[in-house]
């Protein structure tokens, strides 16, 4: 019995949600338990710029997925992962909390696809530092460090050492910022944010009663706003998604779903939120539009967002470009290319002089490329004009990308 029966990264064309603006969409298929008796752990999945990772596997390790679809694993158990939506790391400790003297927590780092076109070639490992008998939060700072509570504050364990941020409790972590809370001894408490460079902004408002922030980039990347989900009173009634501004304490609804898994994400320019149900949606932060992004994704366990590349050629560089550095790196031809149809969309928004010296090789690729003839996915064989367009968007991709 299979809790996780598939792991597959699949490309999603969004529907615009301003204007003429098309984004991608990234979602990454995760079974779920085939019996309701299965006493194995449900699948998290942990995100950010870099890739997701998803553990426990049904042979309880974790499998790496990188933005440009490529896979990855690792074998050892985990306890928990935390990452930085900004951060191409990964930070993991072992199931044994806190970890026995053999087993430390570890900084996985995704090197990014310009250095490499397989996400498992790719692993960076280093050591963390710890607070010894201490146990982790499942939160890291937009710098991909961990934070630990601890006796007297939260501690941020950097390589530099060990500081303490703050007397108090880390509540929610953002793109660029973490968002704190500390009470004197009046137990009267106000909230603060700090940003990348130790600089915090203080808030004259504390949260509102009750209130169950969203801990993993709940925080807007300008550092104004938290996300806050409702309780779920019963079936009839689910729990809402709703902005809690800091400036001003106001609290603004954005929606409210039986199927909401709980989890949503910031658009980079902080003016709204996307949101996962049965859909995927963006939602303004006032609450007052909803748009529809894409209605035919499967349900989703995690979003995170991330800055779009600088053009929509770039956007597709960057699919189709690592897939075609794994099939160089494969010599004896089990790696495919790219999708034809992202090849012929790679066309269609490409300057006209790209597009010209890319034709060849979209066309070679369309009619001679195929897993039934693994040669053909030798890049070494290819002719040299079809070569020549492969080399025509690496420049362009170091010189305009």
């Amino acid at each position: 019995m299979n809790l996780l029966t598939s792991i597959r990264p699949k490309l999603w064309r969004c529907k615009a949600t301003r204007g003429s603006l098309r984004s991608r969409c990234r979602a990454v298929e995760c079974g779920s338990p085939t019996s309701a008796t299965s006493l194995r752990k449900a699948p998290e999945t942990a995100v950010n710029d870099a890739g997701a990772l998803v553990f426990p596997t049904p042979e309880g390790g974790s499998q790496l997925i990188g933005i440009d679809r490529s896979i990855g694993g690792m074998n050892q158990p985990l306890g928990g992962v935390a990452t930085a939506a900004a951060s191409n790391a990964f930070i993991t400790w072992p199931a044994s909390l806190p970890p026995l003297e053999n087993e430390v927590p570890q900084i996985i780092t995704l090197r990014s696809p310009e250095e490499t076109g397989d996400v498992s070639a790719g692993l960076s490992v280093r050591v963390a530092h710890w607070l010894a008998g201490s146990t982790p939060r499942a939160l890291a700072t937009p710098g991909g460090d961990l934070v630990v509570k601890d006796t007297g504050g939260s501690y941020l364990l950097a390589e530099d050492g060990t500081t303490r941020i703050t007397s108090g409790d880390v509540v929610a972590t953002g793109r660029n910022h973490l968002l704190l809370r500390e009470c004197d001894q009046q137990l009267e408490c106000s909230l603060a944010s700090f940003d990348r460079n130790g600089f915090r902004t203080l808030w004259a408002t504390d949260l509102p009663d009750g209130a169950n922030p969203q801990q993993v980039n709940g925080l807007s990347p300008g550092g104004d706003a938290l996300l806050i989900n409702g309780d779920r009173l019963s079936a009839d009634h689910p729990g809402e998604l709703q902005v809690f501004e800091l400036l001003d304490g106001a609290v603004a609804s954005l929606r409210s779903s039986r199927n909401f898994g709980g989890f949503a994400a910031w658009a980079n320019d902080s003016s709204g939120v996307f949101y996962a149900d049965d859909q995927l949606m963006y939602v303004t932060r006032s609450g007052d539009r909803t748009v529809v992004v894409s209605a035919d994704l499967p349900h989703l366990r995690a979003l995170s967002t991330r800055a779009p590349a600088r053009t929509p050629t770039c956007e597709l560089i960057e699919v189709v470009l690592p897939r075609f550095r794994q099939m160089q790196n494969a010599p004896d031809g089990t790696v495919g290319p790219p999708r034809i149809l992202i090849l012929n969309r790679l066309i269609d928004l490409s300057p006209d002089e790209l597009a010209a010296a890319v034709q060849p090789l979209v066309t070679f690729v369309g009619a001679f490329v195929s897993a039934e003839t693994p040669d053909s996915q030798v890049v070494a064989n290819w002719p040299a004009g079809v070569r020549s367009g492969l080399d025509a968007l690496v420049t362009f991709d170091q010189t305009t990308c």
